[in-house]
């Protein structure tokens, strides 16, 4: 359960923040998202979250608040085993930010707030 929150905490992040940057640079992002789906950048977090991700809409599947209980186990759990987990770490000071904002009862996409 660990390695995959892990991995959950990176992949949620990583499609909010790409997503972002999509935004950002004024790309079509509906055509964006279709061509990252068919290459190296496609996931599931990608498919099945990018487009409420981009509507602000989080339809809950994993509260964040659980989903940061279960990272901070993870962070715990590599440090007993003398290692670091920079980008879990960062992600969870990112979910620690939007739980004390109120957004702990949302799905784990909200990680998109960040960004917005």
């Amino acid at each position: 359960k660990a390695v995959n929150q892990v991995l959950v905490a990176g992949s949620y992040a990583a499609v909010a923040e790409a997503l972002a940057l999509g935004q950002r640079l004024g790309l079509p992002m509906d055509s964006l998202v279709e061509a990252l789906k068919g290459g190296a950048a496609g996931s599931w977090a990608l498919e099945n979250r990018a487009g409420n991700m981009l509507k602000g809409h989080y339809p809950l599947g994993f509260k964040l608040a659980l989903h940061r209980k279960d990272l901070a186990i993870a962070i715990a759990t590599a440090r007993g085993a003398d290692l670091e987990l920079p980008v879990s770490t960062q992600v969870a000071a990112l979910e620690d930010a939007l739980i004390a904002r109120g957004h702990g009862g949302e799905d784990v996409s909200a990680l998109a707030r960040w960004f917005t």
